[in-house]
């Protein structure tokens, strides 16, 4: 699904998932390589490594507007940064309001 409705085909898919025996599959990784997908991985055997990225990923999507696509990466860096300093000091910005 991925492959067929990506919006920039040129491009390289990122596709990021635990550590499951079935994404070493030699099928697998060959399909992914000739697709041009980038397999990446949780840094450890832990599958609740990925719930908390998504929930991460989901966080800046809707709460701090990343949802939207985003042309020019250095905005998108920015704009990152920006919703990383709020979620980590939004105490401290609401006490200065």
């Amino acid at each position: 699904m991925a492959i067929k409705n990506r919006k920039y085909p040129n491009l390289k898919l990122i596709h990021h998932s635990d550590r499951g025996f079935q994404y070493y599959n030699p099928k697998y990784t060959e399909f992914a390589e000739k697709n041009g997908i980038i397999m990446s991985m949780t840094g450890q055997y832990d599958p609740y490594e990925n719930a908390v990225a998504e929930r991460i990923n989901r966080t800046l999507k809707y709460e701090y507007g990343l949802k939207q696509t985003l042309k020019n990466t250095l905005l998108a860096q920015k704009m990152t940064e920006e919703a990383v300093f709020i979620y980590n000091n939004l105490e401290l910005i609401l006490v200065l309001n």
